[in-house]
C-alpha cells in the first residue's frame, strides 16, 4: 500500500511538473503600422503541431474583457494566430483613441483575454495535447503583469499615425568591399528616438539622434545629425538640431519643416506567416541650413533651402528574414559640386537570432548625401539590434 501511494505521488508531481513547463513566457508586442494592435505571445517548450491545432482555431472566439465584471471592452477585436512553438492573440483598437487605451491599460481596472472555449494544442508525436483553459489564459494575459506604461505611450503617440521609436536601431558591421581603404573598416550605425516632453495638448517633444560613423573617418557615408522634434499637427512636424560630418570639423543648424505619411504596404513576402506587416513611411518638406565654415556642402557660408524626401519600408520575409529599405532625396541649387538633385538608399537583409530583437545583416548603401556630396557604395555585415521587436 505505501509502494502504490509513493507511486502515485510520483506521477502527480510529474504531471504537474509537465503542465507548469509547457508554457515557458509570455511576450507582448506592440504594432502600431498597420493598425493599433496588442499582441500576446505565449510560448511553449515544445513545437506544436500547427497544422492540426490551425483546423480548430477558428471555433474560438476570443474577446478582451474587464476583470471587475468580465464585460468585453467596446472598440476592440481580438483573433488568434499559430506560430511553430506559440500561439498568439491580437487585440485590435477600432478607431483607436486615448481614452479607450487608457482603459486598456488601467491599473485600477485591469483586462484580460477571454476565450469561449479550452484551446486545444495539438503535440507531434503522439504527445498529449496541452489545454489552455480560460483561468490559465486570464492568469497569463492580466494587463497588469503585462502591460507597461511605455507600451501605453507608443499607442498615444500613434493616434495621428507616428510612431517614431519603431525605427530606434544599433548596429555594428564590419566592411566587405575588398577595396584598400575600407577592407578594415567597422562602421557603427543608430537611429534613436524618443519622447522626453508634452505640451498642454499632449503633443511630444522628441529627441533624435541619427548617425553612421566609423574607423575610416573620410568616408563620405558617414554623418552624425541631432535634433529636437516637434508634432506639431496631425502629421506635420518641425525638427531643428545639428547636421555635419563624423569629426564634427564642420557644423551646420538644420531647419526641417516636414509631413510625415504611411502608404499602403506595396509587397508581401511573409507567405502567410503571421508577421507584422508595416506601411511604408513617407517624409518630404522643406529645409533651411545655416552654416558656418567655409568648407561645408553649399557654395556659399549663408543660408540655404532644400527639399528633401525620406522613405522607409520593413518588409518581413517568411518568419525569420526581413528587409529594411530606406531612402532619402535632397534638391538644391546651391550645392558646390554642380549637383542639384541628390540621393542615396540602403538595403539591410537581416535574419533573425534566438536572442529577439538581435539581427545579422547583410547591407548595402549606394549614392550621396547632403554632409559630403561625395559619392560611394558601401557593403558590410554585422548585427543588428531593434529596440522595439517586430
Amino acid at each position: 500500500m505505501r509502494t502504490i501511494f509513493f507511486l502515485f505521488l510520483i506521477v502527480i508531481q510529474f504531471n504537474l511538473f509537465a503542465q507548469s513547463n509547457e508554457v515557458t513566457k509570455v511576450e507582448v508586442k506592440i504594432n502600431t503600422y498597420s493598425s493599433s494592435c496588442i499582441y500576446y505571445y505565449i510560448f511553449f517548450r515544445d513545437k506544436m503541431d500547427e497544422d492540426k491545432t490551425f483546423q480548430d482555431i477558428t471555433k474560438y472566439k476570443v474577446e478582451l474583457v474587464r476583470l471587475t465584471d468580465g464585460t468585453k471592452v467596446d472598440s476592440t477585436t481580438c483573433k488568434i494566430g499559430i506560430n511553430p512553438n506559440s500561439i498568439s492573440f491580437s487585440v485590435n483598437l477600432i478607431n483607436s483613441n486615448k481614452e479607450l487605451i487608457e482603459k486598456i491599460f488601467s491599473k485600477d481596472f485591469p483586462t484580460y483575454l477571454s476565450v469561449s472555449e479550452p484551446v486545444i494544442i495539438y503535440m507531434p508525436g503522439g504527445k498529449e495535447p496541452f489545454v489552455l483553459t480560460q483561468d490559465k489564459l486570464k492568469e497569463l494575459t492580466l494587463s497588469t503583469k503585462n502591460l507597461t506604461d511605455d507600451q501605453k505611450q507608443i499607442l498615444i503617440n500613434n493616434i495621428n499615425q507616428n510612431a517614431p521609436e519603431f525605427r530606434n536601431k544599433i548596429s555594428f558591421s564590419k566592411s566587405v568591399n575588398g577595396s584598400d581603404s575600407t577592407q578594415n573598416e567597422y562602421i557603427a550605425e543608430f537611429d534613436i528616438q524618443k519622447p522626453f516632453l508634452s505640451d498642454l495638448t499632449g503633443s511630444y517633444f522628441y529627441y533624435k539622434i541619427k548617425g553612421r560613423v566609423s574607423t575610416f573617418e573620410q568616408n563620405p557615408l558617414n554623418s552624425i545629425e541631432a535634433y529636437i522634434i516637434y508634432n506639431i499637427q496631425d502629421h506635420l512636424y518641425f525638427e531643428a538640431g545639428r547636421i555635419g560630418p563624423q569629426k564634427f570639423d564642420v557644423n551646420s543648424l538644420r531647419a526641417n519643416l516636414g509631413y510625415e505619411t504611411l502608404i499602403p504596404n506595396l509587397i508581401d513576402l511573409t507567405g502567410g506567416k503571421p508577421r507584422f506587416r508595416l506601411k511604408p513611411d513617407i517624409k518630404f518638406g522643406l529645409a533651411y541650413q545655416q552654416n558656418f565654415q567655409s568648407n561645408n556642402p553649399f557654395e556659399n557660408k549663408e543660408g540655404n533651402l532644400l527639399l528633401f524626401a525620406n522613405g522607409y519600408y520593413y518588409i518581413p520575409v517568411l518568419d525569420k528574414f526581413a528587409i529594411i529599405a530606406e531612402g532619402e532625396a535632397r534638391y538644391s541649387d546651391k550645392f558646390y559640386n554642380g549637383d542639384k538633385f541628390i540621393f542615396n538608399y540602403s538595403l539591410t537583409f537581416g535574419y533573425e537570432t534566438p536572442l529577439n530583437d538581435l539581427k545579422v545583416l547583410f547591407q548595402v548603401i549606394n549614392g550621396k548625401n547632403e554632409v559630403n556630396l561625395g559619392g560611394a557604395t558601401s557593403y558590410s555585415l554585422g548585427l543588428l539590434l531593434n529596440f522595439i521587436p517586430f
